[in-house]
Protein backbone atom coordinates (compact mmCIF):
# COMPACT_ATOMS: atom_id res chain seq x y z
CA UNK A 1 0.00 0.00 0.00
CA UNK A 2 1.33 3.43 -0.96
CA UNK A 3 0.14 6.40 1.09
CA UNK A 4 -0.83 9.43 -0.95
CA UNK A 5 1.59 12.34 -0.71
CA UNK A 6 -1.32 14.65 0.05
CA UNK A 7 -2.32 12.44 2.99
CA UNK A 8 1.24 12.48 4.37
CA UNK A 9 1.39 16.27 4.15
CA UNK A 10 -2.07 16.60 5.73
CA UNK A 11 -1.00 14.28 8.55
CA UNK A 12 2.07 16.42 9.30
CA UNK A 13 0.01 19.62 9.29
CA UNK A 14 -2.83 18.23 11.44
CA UNK A 15 -0.68 16.78 14.23
CA UNK A 16 0.86 19.14 16.76
CA UNK A 17 4.52 18.14 17.05
CA UNK A 18 4.60 19.44 20.65
CA UNK A 19 1.61 17.30 21.63
CA UNK A 20 2.99 14.17 19.99
CA UNK A 21 6.55 14.47 21.32
CA UNK A 22 5.20 15.62 24.69
CA UNK A 23 3.36 12.31 25.06
CA UNK A 24 6.79 10.65 25.31
CA UNK A 25 9.03 13.19 27.11
CA UNK A 26 8.69 16.23 29.37
CA UNK A 27 9.00 19.51 27.45
CA UNK A 28 9.75 23.00 28.76
CA UNK A 29 9.44 26.30 26.92
CA UNK A 30 12.61 27.98 25.66
CA UNK A 31 11.58 31.19 23.92
CA UNK A 32 9.50 30.33 20.87
CA UNK A 33 10.67 26.71 20.99
CA UNK A 34 10.32 23.72 23.32
CA UNK A 35 13.24 21.95 24.94
CA UNK A 36 13.85 18.57 26.60
CA UNK A 37 16.40 15.93 27.48
CA UNK A 38 16.92 13.93 24.31
CA UNK A 39 15.08 10.57 24.29
CA UNK A 40 17.63 9.10 21.87
CA UNK A 41 20.81 9.41 23.95
CA UNK A 42 21.88 9.91 27.55
CA UNK A 43 22.49 13.51 28.56
CA UNK A 44 22.35 15.75 31.64
CA UNK A 45 21.81 19.09 29.89
CA UNK A 46 18.84 19.42 27.55
CA UNK A 47 19.95 19.67 23.91
CA UNK A 48 16.74 18.48 22.23
CA UNK A 49 14.70 21.32 20.68
CA UNK A 50 11.32 21.46 18.93
CA UNK A 51 10.08 24.22 16.67
CA UNK A 52 6.24 24.36 16.77
CA UNK A 53 6.25 26.67 13.75
CA UNK A 54 8.08 24.29 11.43
CA UNK A 55 6.98 21.03 13.08
CA UNK A 56 10.61 19.89 13.30
CA UNK A 57 12.90 18.66 16.09
CA UNK A 58 16.69 18.70 16.39
CA UNK A 59 19.12 17.35 18.99
CA UNK A 60 22.49 19.07 19.19
CA UNK A 61 23.92 16.18 21.15
CA UNK A 62 23.29 13.16 18.92
CA UNK A 63 22.11 15.07 15.82
CA UNK A 64 18.76 13.28 15.63
CA UNK A 65 16.42 15.49 13.61
CA UNK A 66 13.24 15.45 11.56
CA UNK A 67 9.46 15.73 11.68
CA UNK A 68 6.71 13.84 13.53
CA UNK A 69 7.10 10.80 11.28
CA UNK A 70 10.85 10.47 11.78
CA UNK A 71 10.40 11.03 15.54
CA UNK A 72 7.93 8.13 15.77
CA UNK A 73 10.18 6.01 13.54
CA UNK A 74 13.08 6.44 15.97
CA UNK A 75 11.29 6.24 19.31
CA UNK A 76 9.01 3.32 18.34
CA UNK A 77 11.61 1.60 16.11
CA UNK A 78 9.29 1.59 13.08
CA UNK A 79 9.82 2.00 9.37
CA UNK A 80 8.32 4.94 7.46
CA UNK A 81 4.99 3.31 6.56
CA UNK A 82 4.57 1.77 10.02
CA UNK A 83 5.14 5.19 11.60
CA UNK A 84 2.45 6.75 9.42
CA UNK A 85 -0.01 4.01 10.40
CA UNK A 86 0.95 4.42 14.06
CA UNK A 87 0.29 8.17 14.05
CA UNK A 88 -2.97 7.78 12.12
CA UNK A 89 -4.20 5.13 14.58
CA UNK A 90 -3.15 7.22 17.57
CA UNK A 91 -5.15 10.23 16.37
CA UNK A 92 -8.00 8.26 14.71
CA UNK A 93 -7.23 9.62 11.25
CA UNK A 94 -8.43 7.46 8.29
CA UNK A 95 -5.63 6.28 6.02
CA UNK A 96 -5.58 7.46 2.42
CA UNK A 97 -3.69 5.71 -0.37
CA UNK A 98 -2.64 6.53 -3.90
CA UNK A 99 -5.40 6.16 -6.47
CA UNK A 100 -5.81 2.53 -7.47
CA UNK A 101 -4.13 1.31 -4.25
CA UNK A 102 -7.00 0.83 -1.84
CA UNK A 103 -7.80 -1.20 1.23
CA UNK A 104 -11.20 -2.10 2.57
CA UNK A 105 -10.93 -0.18 5.82
CA UNK A 106 -14.63 -0.50 6.48
CA UNK A 107 -14.37 -4.30 6.58
CA UNK A 108 -11.47 -4.19 9.04
CA UNK A 109 -13.41 -1.78 11.22
CA UNK A 110 -16.49 -4.03 11.09
CA UNK A 111 -14.42 -7.06 12.06
CA UNK A 112 -13.01 -5.21 15.08
CA UNK A 113 -16.54 -4.07 16.02
CA UNK A 114 -17.75 -7.68 15.75
CA UNK A 115 -14.95 -8.91 18.00
CA UNK A 116 -15.55 -6.18 20.55
CA UNK A 117 -19.25 -7.06 20.66
CA UNK A 118 -18.29 -10.70 21.22
CA UNK A 119 -16.00 -9.58 24.05
CA UNK A 120 -18.94 -7.78 25.70
CA UNK A 121 -21.05 -10.93 25.34
CA UNK A 122 -18.36 -13.10 26.92
CA UNK A 123 -18.00 -10.64 29.81
CA UNK A 124 -21.75 -10.71 30.46
CA UNK A 125 -21.75 -14.52 30.24
CA UNK A 126 -19.01 -14.73 32.88
CA UNK A 127 -21.34 -13.23 35.47
CA UNK A 128 -23.74 -16.15 34.93
CA UNK A 129 -21.14 -18.94 34.84
CA UNK A 130 -20.56 -20.62 38.21
CA UNK A 131 -17.96 -22.92 36.65
CA UNK A 132 -15.88 -20.09 35.21
CA UNK A 133 -16.09 -17.99 38.36
CA UNK A 134 -15.16 -20.99 40.49
CA UNK A 135 -12.09 -21.59 38.30
CA UNK A 136 -10.97 -17.95 38.50
CA UNK A 137 -11.50 -17.88 42.25
CA UNK A 138 -9.47 -21.07 42.62
CA UNK A 139 -6.65 -19.49 40.62
CA UNK A 140 -6.77 -16.36 42.79
CA UNK A 141 -7.68 -13.95 39.97
CA UNK A 142 -9.30 -10.82 41.40
CA UNK A 143 -12.30 -8.91 40.05
CA UNK A 144 -9.98 -5.99 39.24
CA UNK A 145 -7.74 -8.20 37.10
CA UNK A 146 -10.75 -9.76 35.37
CA UNK A 147 -11.98 -6.26 34.48
CA UNK A 148 -8.55 -5.01 33.36
CA UNK A 149 -7.99 -8.01 31.06
CA UNK A 150 -11.67 -8.17 30.02
CA UNK A 151 -11.75 -11.90 30.85
CA UNK A 152 -15.05 -13.56 29.94
CA UNK A 153 -16.73 -16.89 29.36
CA UNK A 154 -18.06 -18.58 26.21
CA UNK A 155 -21.12 -20.70 27.12
CA UNK A 156 -22.31 -23.73 25.14
CA UNK A 157 -24.16 -21.47 22.71
CA UNK A 158 -25.73 -18.05 22.30
CA UNK A 159 -23.02 -15.92 20.66
CA UNK A 160 -24.50 -16.09 17.15
CA UNK A 161 -27.95 -15.04 18.34
CA UNK A 162 -26.46 -12.20 20.41
CA UNK A 163 -24.34 -10.83 17.56
CA UNK A 164 -27.14 -11.10 15.01
CA UNK A 165 -29.29 -9.08 17.40
CA UNK A 166 -26.56 -6.40 17.35
CA UNK A 167 -26.57 -6.25 13.55
CA UNK A 168 -23.56 -8.47 12.76
CA UNK A 169 -24.08 -11.17 10.12
CA UNK A 170 -22.57 -14.65 10.02
CA UNK A 171 -20.17 -13.74 7.25
CA UNK A 172 -18.56 -11.14 9.52
CA UNK A 173 -18.49 -13.63 12.42
CA UNK A 174 -16.71 -16.16 10.22
CA UNK A 175 -14.15 -13.67 8.94
CA UNK A 176 -13.53 -12.55 12.54
CA UNK A 177 -12.65 -16.13 13.52
CA UNK A 178 -15.66 -16.65 15.78
CA UNK A 179 -17.13 -19.57 13.79
CA UNK A 180 -15.63 -22.91 12.78
CA UNK A 181 -15.62 -24.43 9.27
CA UNK A 182 -19.17 -25.73 9.80
CA UNK A 183 -20.47 -22.27 10.66
CA UNK A 184 -20.85 -23.15 14.36
CA UNK A 185 -19.56 -21.17 17.32
CA UNK A 186 -15.82 -21.86 17.61
CA UNK A 187 -15.51 -21.18 21.34
CA UNK A 188 -17.75 -23.24 23.67
CA UNK A 189 -17.51 -23.76 27.42
CA UNK A 190 -14.29 -21.84 27.64
CA UNK A 191 -12.77 -19.12 29.76
CA UNK A 192 -12.11 -16.33 27.26
CA UNK A 193 -9.07 -14.05 27.13
CA UNK A 194 -9.48 -11.19 24.62
CA UNK A 195 -6.32 -10.51 22.61
CA UNK A 196 -5.90 -6.80 21.99
CA UNK A 197 -3.60 -4.89 19.67
CA UNK A 198 -1.30 -2.11 20.88
CA UNK A 199 -4.19 0.36 20.74
CA UNK A 200 -6.50 -1.77 22.91
CA UNK A 201 -8.70 -3.03 20.08
CA UNK A 202 -9.91 -6.64 20.40
CA UNK A 203 -8.53 -8.57 17.42
CA UNK A 204 -8.83 -12.17 18.61
CA UNK A 205 -9.39 -14.52 21.55
CA UNK A 206 -7.73 -17.28 23.48
CA UNK A 207 -10.02 -19.76 25.21
CA UNK A 208 -9.26 -22.21 28.03
CA UNK A 209 -11.45 -25.29 28.34
CA UNK A 210 -13.60 -25.40 31.49
CA UNK A 211 -14.88 -28.99 31.35
CA UNK A 212 -12.37 -31.66 32.32
CA UNK A 213 -14.09 -34.62 30.66
CA UNK A 214 -13.49 -33.54 27.08
CA UNK A 215 -11.10 -34.35 24.25
CA UNK A 216 -11.05 -30.74 23.11
CA UNK A 217 -7.69 -28.91 23.26
CA UNK A 218 -6.93 -27.22 26.57
CA UNK A 219 -6.31 -23.88 24.86
CA UNK A 220 -7.81 -22.65 21.61
CA UNK A 221 -6.81 -19.43 19.84
CA UNK A 222 -8.50 -17.45 17.10
CA UNK A 223 -7.34 -18.40 13.59
CA UNK A 224 -5.47 -15.95 11.39
CA UNK A 225 -7.81 -13.21 10.17
CA UNK A 226 -7.42 -9.85 8.39
CA UNK A 227 -6.94 -8.28 11.84
CA UNK A 228 -5.11 -11.05 13.74
CA UNK A 229 -1.80 -12.91 13.28
CA UNK A 230 -0.36 -14.81 16.24
CA UNK A 231 3.19 -14.38 14.99
CA UNK A 232 2.87 -10.58 15.32
CA UNK A 233 1.05 -10.41 18.66
CA UNK A 234 1.97 -10.66 22.34
CA UNK A 235 -0.74 -10.97 24.95
CA UNK A 236 -1.14 -8.01 27.31
CA UNK A 237 1.34 -5.72 25.57
CA UNK A 238 -1.35 -3.05 25.15
CA UNK A 239 -1.53 -2.76 28.96
CA UNK A 240 2.17 -3.04 29.76
CA UNK A 241 4.07 -1.39 26.89
CA UNK A 242 4.58 1.93 28.71
CA UNK A 243 5.78 0.16 31.87
CA UNK A 244 8.19 -1.93 29.79
CA UNK A 245 9.66 1.18 28.19
CA UNK A 246 9.89 2.91 31.59
CA UNK A 247 11.57 0.03 33.46
CA UNK A 248 13.81 -0.94 30.55
CA UNK A 249 12.95 -4.65 30.46
CA UNK A 250 10.13 -7.12 29.87
CA UNK A 251 9.30 -10.46 31.51
CA UNK A 252 8.05 -12.95 28.91
CA UNK A 253 5.84 -15.81 30.11
CA UNK A 254 4.16 -18.67 28.27
CA UNK A 255 0.45 -18.21 28.90
CA UNK A 256 -2.56 -16.13 29.83
CA UNK A 257 -2.74 -17.25 33.47
CA UNK A 258 0.96 -16.56 34.09
CA UNK A 259 0.44 -13.08 32.66
CA UNK A 260 -2.70 -12.47 34.75
CA UNK A 261 -1.02 -13.60 37.97
CA UNK A 262 2.14 -11.51 37.50
CA UNK A 263 0.14 -8.47 36.41
CA UNK A 264 -2.12 -8.80 39.45
CA UNK A 265 0.90 -8.96 41.78
CA UNK A 266 2.31 -5.67 40.48
CA UNK A 267 4.75 -7.01 37.89
CA UNK A 268 3.37 -4.81 35.15
CA UNK A 269 6.19 -5.03 32.60
CA UNK A 270 5.14 -8.48 31.40
CA UNK A 271 3.87 -10.01 28.15
CA UNK A 272 2.90 -13.52 27.07
CA UNK A 273 3.25 -15.68 24.00
CA UNK A 274 0.04 -16.83 22.32
CA UNK A 275 0.60 -20.55 22.61
CA UNK A 276 3.25 -20.54 19.92
CA UNK A 277 6.99 -20.09 19.58
CA UNK A 278 8.44 -16.61 19.40
CA UNK A 279 9.21 -15.32 15.92
CA UNK A 280 11.43 -12.66 14.34
CA UNK A 281 8.30 -10.49 14.23
CA UNK A 282 8.14 -10.69 18.02
CA UNK A 283 11.78 -9.60 18.23
CA UNK A 284 11.05 -6.55 16.09
CA UNK A 285 7.93 -5.76 18.16
CA UNK A 286 9.73 -6.04 21.51
CA UNK A 287 12.65 -3.94 20.33
CA UNK A 288 10.27 -0.98 20.01
CA UNK A 289 10.02 -0.93 23.81
CA UNK A 290 13.16 -2.56 25.23
CA UNK A 291 16.22 -4.65 24.39
CA UNK A 292 16.29 -6.53 27.70
CA UNK A 293 14.19 -9.71 27.86
CA UNK A 294 13.68 -12.07 30.81
CA UNK A 295 12.33 -15.49 29.79
CA UNK A 296 10.34 -16.92 32.69
CA UNK A 297 9.06 -20.35 31.70
CA UNK A 298 8.12 -23.45 33.68
CA UNK A 299 10.94 -25.11 35.64
CA UNK A 300 10.95 -28.34 33.62
CA UNK A 301 12.67 -29.68 30.52
CA UNK A 302 9.88 -28.38 28.27
CA UNK A 303 10.32 -24.91 29.75
CA UNK A 304 14.08 -25.12 29.24
CA UNK A 305 13.65 -26.16 25.60
CA UNK A 306 11.20 -23.30 25.06
CA UNK A 307 13.69 -20.83 26.55
CA UNK A 308 16.47 -22.01 24.22
CA UNK A 309 14.22 -21.86 21.15
CA UNK A 310 13.09 -18.38 22.13
CA UNK A 311 16.65 -17.16 22.64
CA UNK A 312 17.72 -18.38 19.20
CA UNK A 313 14.96 -16.30 17.64
CA UNK A 314 15.14 -13.18 19.83
CA UNK A 315 18.91 -12.77 20.30
CA UNK A 316 19.79 -12.32 16.59
CA UNK A 317 17.51 -9.27 16.65
CA UNK A 318 19.97 -7.51 18.95
CA UNK A 319 18.05 -8.30 22.15
CA UNK A 320 19.66 -9.24 25.48
CA UNK A 321 17.84 -12.38 26.62
CA UNK A 322 18.08 -13.70 30.18
CA UNK A 323 16.88 -17.00 31.62
CA UNK A 324 15.04 -16.89 34.95
CA UNK A 325 15.64 -19.94 37.13
CA UNK A 326 12.48 -20.99 39.00
CA UNK A 327 12.59 -23.58 41.79
CA UNK A 328 11.77 -27.12 40.66
CA UNK A 329 8.10 -27.75 40.05
CA UNK A 330 7.22 -24.04 39.98
CA UNK A 331 5.82 -21.87 37.23
CA UNK A 332 5.58 -18.04 37.27
CA UNK A 333 1.98 -18.18 38.49
CA UNK A 334 2.60 -20.53 41.42
CA UNK A 335 5.84 -18.80 42.43
CA UNK A 336 4.46 -15.26 42.62
CA UNK A 337 1.40 -16.48 44.53
CA UNK A 338 3.44 -18.30 47.16
CA UNK A 339 6.46 -15.97 47.40
CA UNK A 340 5.22 -12.56 46.21
CA UNK A 341 6.57 -9.79 44.01
CA UNK A 342 9.74 -9.07 46.01
CA UNK A 343 11.04 -12.63 45.77
CA UNK A 344 10.15 -12.75 42.09
CA UNK A 345 12.15 -9.59 41.43
CA UNK A 346 15.10 -11.19 43.25
CA UNK A 347 14.96 -14.03 40.70
CA UNK A 348 15.31 -11.47 37.94
CA UNK A 349 18.32 -9.91 39.69
CA UNK A 350 20.02 -13.33 39.72
CA UNK A 351 19.18 -14.17 36.11
CA UNK A 352 21.97 -14.76 33.58
CA UNK A 353 21.94 -14.27 29.84
CA UNK A 354 21.00 -17.55 28.18
CA UNK A 355 24.54 -18.81 27.31
CA UNK A 356 25.60 -18.60 30.98
CA UNK A 357 22.16 -19.82 32.08
CA UNK A 358 22.67 -22.94 29.93
CA UNK A 359 26.28 -23.39 31.06
CA UNK A 360 25.22 -23.21 34.71
CA UNK A 361 22.70 -26.00 34.11
CA UNK A 362 24.78 -28.33 31.95
CA UNK A 363 28.41 -27.67 32.97
CA UNK A 364 28.26 -27.49 36.75
CA UNK A 365 31.73 -27.59 38.31
CA UNK A 366 30.78 -30.44 40.65
CA UNK A 367 29.56 -32.71 37.84
CA UNK A 368 31.66 -31.77 34.81
CA UNK A 369 34.54 -33.99 35.93
CA UNK A 370 32.23 -37.02 35.73
CA UNK A 371 31.23 -36.38 32.11
CA UNK A 372 32.70 -38.42 29.28
CA UNK A 373 34.46 -36.56 26.47
CA UNK A 374 31.48 -37.21 24.18
CA UNK A 375 29.05 -35.78 26.76
CA UNK A 376 31.23 -32.71 27.23
CA UNK A 377 31.40 -32.11 23.48
CA UNK A 378 27.63 -32.45 23.12
CA UNK A 379 27.05 -29.85 25.82
CA UNK A 380 29.75 -27.52 24.51
CA UNK A 381 28.26 -27.66 21.01
CA UNK A 382 24.80 -26.92 22.39
CA UNK A 383 26.17 -23.83 24.13
CA UNK A 384 28.11 -22.76 21.03
CA UNK A 385 24.90 -23.05 19.01
CA UNK A 386 23.36 -20.56 21.42
CA UNK A 387 26.35 -18.18 21.40
CA UNK A 388 26.54 -18.24 17.60
CA UNK A 389 23.20 -16.43 17.15
CA UNK A 390 24.36 -13.38 19.14
CA UNK A 391 25.10 -10.64 16.56
CA UNK A 392 27.59 -8.75 18.77
CA UNK A 393 31.06 -10.30 18.59
CA UNK A 394 32.17 -8.56 21.76
CA UNK A 395 29.41 -10.33 23.67
CA UNK A 396 30.35 -13.57 21.94
CA UNK A 397 33.93 -13.20 23.15
CA UNK A 398 32.69 -12.76 26.72
CA UNK A 399 30.87 -16.10 26.59
CA UNK A 400 33.81 -17.80 24.90
CA UNK A 401 35.97 -16.62 27.80
CA UNK A 402 33.42 -17.96 30.31
CA UNK A 403 33.32 -21.33 28.55
CA UNK A 404 37.12 -21.45 28.38
CA UNK A 405 37.38 -20.86 32.14
CA UNK A 406 34.84 -23.59 32.91
CA UNK A 407 36.49 -26.19 30.69
CA UNK A 408 40.17 -25.25 30.85
CA UNK A 409 40.25 -25.10 27.04
CA UNK A 410 42.12 -22.26 25.25
CA UNK A 411 39.84 -19.46 24.08
CA UNK A 412 41.16 -19.56 20.52
CA UNK A 413 40.13 -23.24 20.15
CA UNK A 414 36.58 -22.49 21.29
CA UNK A 415 36.45 -19.37 19.12
CA UNK A 416 37.52 -21.33 16.03
CA UNK A 417 34.78 -23.88 16.69
CA UNK A 418 32.25 -21.09 17.24
CA UNK A 419 32.95 -19.20 14.05
CA UNK A 420 32.77 -22.31 11.89
CA UNK A 421 29.02 -22.10 12.41
CA UNK A 422 26.89 -20.44 9.76
CA UNK A 423 25.60 -16.99 10.62
CA UNK A 424 21.88 -16.48 10.28
CA UNK A 425 20.30 -14.11 7.77
CA UNK A 426 18.38 -12.23 10.48
CA UNK A 427 21.60 -11.75 12.40
CA UNK A 428 23.20 -10.26 9.30
CA UNK A 429 20.37 -7.80 8.82
CA UNK A 430 20.76 -6.54 12.37
CA UNK A 431 24.52 -6.18 11.97
CA UNK A 432 24.02 -4.18 8.80
CA UNK A 433 22.05 -1.65 10.83
CA UNK A 434 25.02 -0.80 13.02
CA UNK A 435 25.79 2.93 12.78
CA UNK A 436 29.39 2.56 11.62
CA UNK A 437 31.25 4.66 9.06
CA UNK A 438 33.47 2.51 6.77
CA UNK A 439 37.01 2.66 8.14
CA UNK A 440 38.60 3.43 4.78
CA UNK A 441 36.57 6.64 4.53
CA UNK A 442 37.76 7.99 7.89
CA UNK A 443 40.53 10.53 8.35
CA UNK A 444 44.12 9.31 8.45
CA UNK A 445 44.47 9.96 12.18
CA UNK A 446 41.43 7.78 12.89
CA UNK A 447 42.77 4.94 10.76
CA UNK A 448 46.13 5.46 12.44
CA UNK A 449 44.80 4.98 15.97
CA UNK A 450 43.08 1.73 14.94
CA UNK A 451 46.35 0.38 13.51
CA UNK A 452 48.32 1.52 16.56
CA UNK A 453 45.88 -0.15 18.95
CA UNK A 454 45.97 -3.34 16.88
CA UNK A 455 49.76 -3.54 17.14
CA UNK A 456 50.09 -2.19 20.68
CA UNK A 457 47.34 -3.47 23.04
CA UNK A 458 49.21 -1.71 25.87
CA UNK A 459 47.70 1.54 24.49
CA UNK A 460 44.27 0.55 25.84
CA UNK A 461 44.66 2.55 29.09
CA UNK A 462 45.47 5.66 27.03
CA UNK A 463 42.31 5.18 24.95
CA UNK A 464 40.17 4.69 28.06
CA UNK A 465 41.62 7.82 29.69
CA UNK A 466 40.55 9.87 26.67
CA UNK A 467 37.26 8.08 26.06
CA UNK A 468 35.16 11.16 26.91
CA UNK A 469 36.20 12.99 23.75
CA UNK A 470 37.13 10.02 21.57
CA UNK A 471 33.55 8.76 21.69
CA UNK A 472 32.49 11.83 19.68
CA UNK A 473 34.47 10.63 16.65
CA UNK A 474 33.28 8.21 13.92
CA UNK A 475 36.17 5.87 14.75
CA UNK A 476 34.96 5.25 18.31
CA UNK A 477 32.79 2.13 17.63
CA UNK A 478 35.88 0.39 16.22
CA UNK A 479 38.01 1.38 19.21
CA UNK A 480 35.29 0.11 21.54
CA UNK A 481 35.34 -3.29 19.82
CA UNK A 482 39.08 -3.56 20.41
CA UNK A 483 38.90 -2.31 24.00
CA UNK A 484 36.47 -5.05 24.96
CA UNK A 485 38.55 -7.97 23.72
CA UNK A 486 41.77 -9.14 25.38
CA UNK A 487 44.59 -9.96 22.96
CA UNK A 488 48.34 -10.08 22.62
CA UNK A 489 48.32 -10.56 18.86
CA UNK A 490 45.46 -9.14 16.85
CA UNK A 491 45.49 -12.14 14.50
CA UNK A 492 44.40 -14.39 17.37
CA UNK A 493 41.11 -12.54 17.88
CA UNK A 494 40.42 -10.88 14.54
CA UNK A 495 37.46 -13.22 13.89
CA UNK A 496 35.65 -11.60 16.85
CA UNK A 497 35.47 -8.21 15.17
CA UNK A 498 32.86 -6.79 12.81
CA UNK A 499 33.43 -7.42 9.11
CA UNK A 500 34.51 -3.83 8.48
CA UNK A 501 37.16 -3.85 11.20
CA UNK A 502 38.49 -7.35 10.54
CA UNK A 503 38.82 -6.65 6.78
CA UNK A 504 40.62 -3.36 7.42
CA UNK A 505 43.08 -4.93 9.87
CA UNK A 506 43.71 -7.92 7.62
CA UNK A 507 44.67 -5.64 4.74
CA UNK A 508 46.58 -2.94 6.62
CA UNK A 509 47.90 -4.42 9.86
CA UNK A 510 51.49 -4.45 8.58
CA UNK A 511 51.48 -0.77 7.63
CA UNK A 512 53.82 1.44 9.61
CA UNK A 513 51.74 3.63 11.89
CA UNK A 514 52.44 7.21 12.87
CA UNK A 515 53.70 8.31 16.26
CA UNK A 516 51.13 7.79 19.01
CA UNK A 517 51.36 11.34 20.36
CA UNK A 518 50.93 12.85 16.90
CA UNK A 519 47.88 10.69 16.18
CA UNK A 520 46.22 11.49 19.52
CA UNK A 521 46.89 15.20 19.01
CA UNK A 522 45.28 15.11 15.55
CA UNK A 523 42.27 13.25 16.92
CA UNK A 524 41.90 15.74 19.75
CA UNK A 525 41.93 18.63 17.26
CA UNK A 526 39.26 16.85 15.25
CA UNK A 527 37.03 16.31 18.30
CA UNK A 528 37.44 19.90 19.54
CA UNK A 529 36.75 21.31 16.08
CA UNK A 530 33.62 19.16 15.78
CA UNK A 531 32.27 20.31 19.16
CA UNK A 532 33.11 23.94 18.34
CA UNK A 533 31.05 23.70 15.15
CA UNK A 534 28.13 22.23 17.09
CA UNK A 535 28.21 25.08 19.63
CA UNK A 536 28.30 27.67 16.82
CA UNK A 537 25.38 25.97 15.10
CA UNK A 538 23.37 25.89 18.29
CA UNK A 539 23.98 29.60 18.91
CA UNK A 540 23.00 30.46 15.36
CA UNK A 541 19.91 28.29 14.86
CA UNK A 542 18.33 28.47 18.31
CA UNK A 543 19.39 31.94 19.44
CA UNK A 544 15.87 33.15 20.26
CA UNK A 545 15.04 29.92 22.09
CA UNK A 546 17.91 30.15 24.57
CA UNK A 547 17.78 31.71 27.99
CA UNK A 548 20.38 34.33 28.84
CA UNK A 549 22.15 31.85 31.10
CA UNK A 550 22.24 29.21 28.34
CA UNK A 551 23.51 31.71 25.78
CA UNK A 552 26.29 32.84 28.11
CA UNK A 553 27.23 29.23 28.84
CA UNK A 554 27.49 28.51 25.12
CA UNK A 555 29.55 31.64 24.48
CA UNK A 556 31.96 30.69 27.26
CA UNK A 557 32.14 27.16 25.88
CA UNK A 558 32.80 28.50 22.39
CA UNK A 559 35.65 30.70 23.64
CA UNK A 560 37.20 27.85 25.61
CA UNK A 561 37.05 25.46 22.66
CA UNK A 562 38.51 28.04 20.29
CA UNK A 563 41.49 28.57 22.63
CA UNK A 564 41.94 24.81 23.06
CA UNK A 565 41.91 24.27 19.30
CA UNK A 566 44.44 27.09 18.75
CA UNK A 567 46.92 25.58 21.21
CA UNK A 568 46.69 22.02 19.92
Amino acid sequence: MIFSQQFIQDLKSRIDVVELVGSYITLTRAGSRMRALCPFHQEKTASFYISPETGLFHCFGCHAAGDIISFVQQIENLDFNQAIRFIAEKYSIPLEFEQGDTVDRSERDRLVETLDAACVYFSESLVRSKEANSYLEGRGISAETIAALRIGCAPESGLITYLEGKGFNRELMGKAGLLNDRGEEKFRNRLMFPIQDLYGKVVGFGGRILKKDTRAPKYLNSPATPVFEKKRMLYGLNLTRDFIRKTGFVVLVEGYMDFASLYQHGIVNVAAALGTSFTENHAVLLKRFTKKIYLCFDADSAGMDAALRSFKVLAPGGLFVYGVTLPGGEDPDSFVKSRGKEDFMMLLDKADEIPVFLSNLTLKSETIKDLTLEEKLDRINAILDVISVIPDRIRQSYYVKDLSARLGVPERNIATQLHSRTRRPFQKREEDLRPETPLDTLREAEKGIVLLLARQPNLKPLIRENQEWLEKLPVYPYLLEMLNIDYERISDVIHFFSDGLSSFLTLREQEVSADTKAVMRALKRQAVQQELQEVKQRLQEFQDGLTEEERNDLLRRKEKLAKEFYHL
